[in-house]
């Protein structure tokens, strides 16, 4: 939301050529924080779902609805590492501790 335009757009925003490589850079950041500890680090997670509604009101945004934050179980908008991620049908639904390891055998990915 911060890049505008195209980005802006939740559902067009894969149509901008940036947003590959800026979501790969964040991969990238977080791979390397992972290496620094990755045993503990694979379990390590906590925060919110989504932003609070303060946040999203100064983002004109009206999202996410109960139905978003409360399909998977997590308590209220903490995020779990059984918390599910919901793929809107383009691939099968993952849980956040799927997908904690980019190395592992549902991401694959190795950076060199």
């Amino acid at each position: 939301m911060g890049v505008g335009g195209v980005m802006y757009d939740t559902v067009g925003s894969p149509g901008e050529p940036i947003f590959f490589l800026h979501h790969n850079y964040i991969d990238h950041l977080w791979w390397q924080w992972q290496k620094q500890d990755l045993p503990a680090r694979l379990y390590d997670r906590n925060g919110q779902n989504v932003p609070t509604p303060e946040k999203l009101e100064l983002a004109h945004w009206d999202f996410p609805s109960d139905a978003i934050l409360n399909y998977d179980g997590d308590p209220a908008n903490v995020t779990t590492l059984h918390h599910t991620l919901w793929m809107v049908g383009l691939i099968p639904n993952a849980t956040v501790a799927d997908v904690m390891d980019l190395g592992g055998p549902l991401i694959c990915l190795e950076y060199n």
